[in-house]
């Protein structure tokens, strides 16, 4: 998409990101992972103003994966619910008070969406079943200082009204995710099909600016993704890479 508009700087920044967060866990659950990246395209198709063309391409990302229709309210709410950035940092930050202090998770498993969507398989399976470990939390609180920062570049004064609206509820939708993630592992699923949100909040963050801090924070975020992301996880074989072994082992 980006090599198509001449900005070939972006396409190559876009597709180091995609393939960070995508290629481990694309081996298990392809059809997931094809789903995500349709859904990436209707982003770029809504910031671009085509709403109904990233409509469309909500919907097929429905033919590869049941989880994907987490994507219609959340497209719905990208389009037409605007929402200011204090607001978004607002609901962000109440998002993982409520997740911590109340048992969501047994509220959540309550409702049969789980079973509609699929997830019902996985429930019974012990690798996802159980919580979460968190050891020091460290790693957990690091993921959501980066988040936050990464938001926080995102500049809406260079973006347009659409780019800026749809960047804000998948910061909030990609919070939610990794809030629910961290308290039971069978909602890692979720959290990688908001991965997007990611992407699309480095194309916005990564726009030109003459800001020395927001460059610092830029490369504080690159760097993350590089090491905490990609490395780490190629080194420790996260999501069972096929050949199930990598050359570090």
């Amino acid at each position: 998409v980006f090599l198509l508009n001449g900005n070939k700087k972006n396409s190559l920044v876009v597709f180091f990101l995609y393939y960070s967060y995508l290629y481990l866990p694309s081996f298990n659950i392809i059809r997931q992972s094809i789903s995500i990246s349709l859904f990436l395209f209707s982003c770029i198709c809504l910031q671009n103003n085509q709403k109904i063309r990233g409509f469309i391409f909500v919907i097929i990302s429905l033919l590869f994966h049941n989880s994907a229709f987490l994507y219609i309210p959340l497209y719905f709410f990208m389009c037409y619910i605007p929402i200011s950035k204090k607001l978004t940092i607002f609901i962000a930050i109440c998002i993982i008070i409520l997740c911590f202090s109340l048992n969501v998770i047994n509220i959540i498993m309550r409702f049969s969406f789980l079973q509609k969507l699929g997830f019902e398989h996985y429930l019974m399976l012990e690798r996802y079943n159980h919580n979460a470990k968190l050891n020091s939390g460290l790693g957990v609180l690091l993921n959501f200082i980066y988040t936050f920062i990464l938001y926080f570049c995102c500049d809406e004064n260079k973006s347009s009204k659409i780019e800026f609206r749809s960047t804000s509820w998948l910061f909030i939708a990609i919070i939610l995710a990794n809030s629910l993630y961290i308290q039971i592992s069978i909602f890692y699923r979720v959290y990688v099909m908001m991965f997007v949100s990611y992407i699309i909040m480095f194309k916005i963050a990564f726009k030109k600016t003459n800001n020395g801090y927001i460059k610092v924070f830029r490369l504080f975020c690159l760097f993350y993704v590089i090491i905490f992301v990609f490395l780490i996880g190629l080194c420790n074989n996260q999501n069972g890479v096929v050949p199930y072994n990598t050359c570090f082992n």
